[in-house]
Formats: structure tokens, C-alpha cells, sequence
């Protein structure tokens, strides 16, 4: 019976039988950061807040402990509003690099859920895919043919569960963004594939769309894709 590696060429058998279980893969090299200011108030406002919300209640426990309870609630106040007012704020504005984010999140979803009419959309016409570094490209049209073939209800890999362990994306001053997605995959005909993913976007109408696939690593074959 066919199983995922099957769909990684040339893999020597007892690599095969590693990809059985849950392995620790190459971590790619990280994308760079976004600026801190926007990452804190913005992409990850939780410690602001946390901390905010702790000066509140010291500010409430000493001011109070000194019997000035009108600045105590007039100091904890102001602290609890600002708290809010970075949550709302988070919440209001979606940031390029979230955007990126979700969109290689939903490219997962797609090709989990074989939905090739939502593919079509996310793919600009010069996507290709690259399985490995000396292994040849798929354009836009062979991904879509092959996504159908292999993980539909009845293609030989379709998805019985699968999971995001981690994204990291990158808006660059040129335009153009990059997403690096780990993805944990178990087939329906067995098997269990840990991957390592580079999506690569351009922005076009409003929207994200896929102009490169490549796997950066697997718990099949190691490293698998272009260093």
C-alpha cells in the first residue's frame, strides 16, 4: 500500500520506514524579524498587555496601601485602558506579515482539502514547485493536476488529519513576501510526514498570491529542498 513518502522520488527504503513516526527535521534558517514596534503592539500584544495589567494591580496595591485611593483607580485605570486600547488596536490591524501568515496557512487547508477551485485562485500563472533541489519543477497547472490526482477522496494520499506546527513570514521592501511552514501530514493509506515549507508570494489585486513552493526539508529524506 502506498503511503506518503511514495511521493518523495528516490527515497532509500529504510528512510521510508523513519517516516513512520514523528522525527526532530532541519529547522530552516529563520526569516528576518519584523520591527519591533509593530511586533509587539501589533502581531504579539499579549506581553504589552500582561504587563500593563500588572502595573495596574501595583499600582492599585501600593497607592491604596497609602491611603490614596483616588489616584490609586484614577493610575489603574489609565493602565487598564491602555491594555484595551492595545488589544483593540491589534485586533483592528492586520499586518503584512499576518496576512502572509494566514495565506500559507490556507494554502495548507487547500491542498489538504483538495480544493482545487480555491488553489487556482491563490496561485499566480508563474507558480512552479520544487520537490527537491535536483528534482524538477511543477508549474501552476501540473500543481493543480497533481493536487487532484493524489489527495482527493480518491487519490492515493488523501489527508486524514494534519497539523500547523509553525509559520514565520517576511514582508520585503521590494513588494514581495515569503512564508517558511511546518506542517505535520498523516495519509489516510498511513504514514506520518514532517515538512519544512518556503512560500513564496506577490501582492496582485489585493491579495496574496503563491509565486514558488519549495520543500525545504522532510522527516523522509532530511533536508529536501534548494539551501
Amino acid at each position: 500500500m502506498n503511503t506518503i513518502p511514495d511521493l518523495l522520488p528516490n527515497t532509500p527504503p529504510p528512510l521510508l520506514l523513519l517516516a513512520q513516526g514523528p522525527l526532530a527535521i532541519p529547522d530552516p534558517a529563520p526569516l528576518p524579524a519584523s520591527p519591533f514596534l509593530s511586533r509587539m503592539l501589533l502581531e504579539s500584544p499579549w506581553p504589552v498587555v500582561l504587563l500593563l495589567a500588572i502595573a495596574a494591580g501595583l499600582c492599585w496595591i501600593v497607592l491604596s496601601n497609602r491611603g490614596n485611593s483616588a489616584r490609586a483607580r484614577g493610575s489603574c485605570g489609565l493602565l487598564l485602558a491602555l491594555a484595551v486600547g492595545v488589544l483593540v488596536l491589534a485586533s483592528a490591524i492586520t499586518t503584512g506579515r499576518e496576512a502572509v501568515r494566514e495565506a500559507a496557512k490556507q494554502l495548507v487547508r487547500d491542498v489538504a482539502a483538495a480544493d482545487v477551485p480555491a488553489l487556482r485562485s491563490a496561485l499566480a500563472f508563474e507558480c512552479v514547485l520544487r520537490l527537491a533541489s535536483n528534482g524538477p519543477e511543477l508549474d501552476a497547472s501540473e500543481i493543480l493536476d497533481r493536487v487532484e490526482r493524489d489527495f482527493s477522496d480518491r487519490g492515493p494520499f488523501k489527508v486524514k488529519e494534519y497539523g500547523i506546527l509553525e509559520t514565520q513570514s517576511a514582508v520585503y521592501d521590494d513588494g514581495l513576501a515569503s512564508a517558511q511552514i511546518k506542517v505535520r501530514v498523516t495519509a489516510e493509506s498511513g504514514g506520518l510526514l514532517l515538512s519544512w515549507w518556503r512560500v513564496d508570494f506577490r501582492p496582485e489585486g489585493g491579495r496574496w498570491r503563491v509565486v514558488s513552493i519549495r520543500m525545504l526539508s522532510n522527516s523522509a529524506t532530511g533536508v529536501g529542498g534548494l539551501p
